[in-house]
């Protein structure tokens, strides 16, 4: 088994190998990570949208989607 390992792509957003798009925020403090998709069905640009997204949402004090 291989062990998960992050690819930075600036901004918060990164690349964990299992494959899934992540990104990471706080709430209250606490770091939370959010899925964003599979990254062999999303392109960077799409991941950066969705990216974000989820900091306006949080922004609004909701959950990312």
């Amino acid at each position: 088994m291989v062990k998960p390992y992050k690819l930075a792509n600036g901004g918060d957003l990164f690349l964990l190998a299992n494959p899934d798009w992540r990104m990471k925020y706080r709430v209250l403090g606490r770091e939370k990570l959010s899925p964003i998709r599979v990254y062999t069905d999303i392109p960077f640009a799409r991941a950066r949208q969705k990216r974000d997204e989820a900091r306006r949402s949080i922004a609004a004090r909701d959950e990312p989607a």
